[in-house]
């Protein structure tokens, strides 16, 4: 998991982060995130979750809206946004890659981190309207 080694004489550790993550059950997550209803072409899905640090551990916050406004015109003027929350269990495959960008983003304790599962379709020729 951890390997130990130097480069140009310096040391460092090469985290293997498929062996700390599990892929497989966080892909099988986004078979069910919900259709966004902000982008009325139907090929987005999103929702999202806020995760509080708290002295090291990760702990779910409070559900509510996004705020957004400098491009609230790409969504029908709303500047706010209210999306489903990220069911728990769901929300259990992220854990370890959520801790890993928390510690290594360094949060401090009273810090928040938003959680947003997207998914998008794409036409044939591997285009969208959604995505830019």
């Amino acid at each position: 998991m951890l390997d130990h080694a130097t480069f140009g004489g310096t040391p460092f550790v090469k985290a293997d982060l498929r062996a700390l993550i599990r892929l497989s059950e966080i892909q099988s997550g986004f078979d069910h995130v919900p259709l966004d209803q902000y982008v009325h072409d139907g090929t987005r899905f999103k929702d999202i979750a806020r995760i509080a640090v708290q002295h090291g551990h990760m702990r779910k916050s409070r559900h509510g809206p996004l705020f957004h406004p400098t491009n609230s015109k790409c969504y029908g003027g709303h500047a706010e946004r209210l999306y489903p929350e990220i069911p728990g269990h769901d929300l259990l495959g992220l854990i370890e890659a959520i801790e890993i960008f928390a510690r290594s983003a360094e949060f401090d304790a009273g810090q928040e981190i938003l959680v947003q599962r997207q998914r998008v379709t794409i036409e044939h020729d591997g285009t969208s309207q959604t995505v830019r």
